[in-house]
């Protein structure tokens, strides 16, 4: 039992060092005055993808901070190209932060390629692509509305699918409670 304890203290002691070069406390720290390394190294940091314990809470806040803090056309390039493949991977803790920093390094070609994801994507990629736009939308950055509105209705759309099930699972419930609303006045009559 002594071993695992000075394993847990070992580690506890050294986890700020061991999750960023430099300290994760220290990198926030920096990220929070507007330091230029430091918002670069929260770049390469989100690109390089780690993962290790905490690492999506990690990932989500550096995201927070970014999106207080001025961007280069380069770094927005490079946040919008890595947003794109967060949305066709995997599903993570961190996706719904991304979703959120997106309107901060939005574009006319980001919108367009986030819309065609929403469209033409398997399950998980749509949803996280409606995400996004749903954020564009709230944050008054979608360059025109009527592309949300394209990417939400249009036939080939998961959602769509889903908004017709559920219409006609209601047109269902709706005469059920009809048929059974008719049954019960005849019987009481």
């Amino acid at each position: 039992m002594a071993d695992w304890k000075k394993a847990a203290r070992a580690f506890h002691e050294s986890y700020d060092t061991l999750a960023f070069p430099g300290g994760i406390t220290r990198q926030f720290e920096l990220l929070k005055t507007g330091d230029p390394e430091a918002i670069e190294m929260a770049v390469r940091f989100l690109e390089a993808d780690p993962w290790y314990f905490r690492s999506g809470y990690h990932k989500a806040d550096l995201l927070k901070l970014l999106r207080q803090q001025p961007l280069t056309d380069d770094q927005c390039a490079r946040l919008r190209s890595l947003i794109l493949e967060r949305v066709r991977g995997r599903p993570v803790r961190e996706t719904r932060a991304y979703c959120r920093f997106a309107p901060k390094v939005t574009n006319a070609g980001f919108e367009s390629e986030v819309t065609t994801i929403a469209q033409h994507s398997n399950r998980t990629a749509a949803r996280h692509a409606q995400w996004i736009l749903d954020c564009l939308k709230s944050a008054g950055k979608a360059s025109d509305p009527r592309k949300l509105l394209i990417a939400v209705f249009s036939p080939t759309s998961f959602g769509t699918a889903v908004c017709r099930r559920k219409v006609r699972a209601a047109n269902r419930v709706r005469a059920a409670s009809g048929n059974f609303h008719s049954f019960l006045l005849a019987r009481s009559g």
